[in-house]
């Protein structure tokens, strides 16, 4: 089982104003921690995740988004994004710490 930290796929980080980041939310051929790998198709429906979709903490959905997704798209290695972080502490404190990894 293969396991690749998306950290590994070109995330790029812009930290001009609250700061954006781009890079692949999703690889195909990637086991997450529940065993289960996403597939070449998987991301059938882009225009409904740019209308509703958001950047959360460790996939948290009760917690407050960190980023607006602007741009997705899939290509033969996964779903590629484009963000932009929102003004608030915990955005913000999340941009740092992707900063520091990078």
């Amino acid at each position: 089982m293969e396991r690749k930290d998306c950290f590994e796929h070109g995330i790029k980080i812009n930290q001009d104003g609250n700061g954006s980041f781009e890079g692949y939310a999703s690889v195909f051929g990637n086991f997450d921690r529940v065993n289960e790998a996403v597939v070449n198709g998987a991301f059938k429906n882009l225009d409904a995740f740019l209308k509703d979709g958001f950047a959360a903490i460790g996939h948290d959905w009760s917690g407050l988004p960190i980023a607006t997704i602007t741009e997705a798209k899939q290509n033969d290695t996964g779903l590629y994004i484009k963000a932009e972080f929102h003004s608030t502490r915990e955005a913000q404190d999340a941009r740092t710490v992707i900063h520091e990894r990078l």
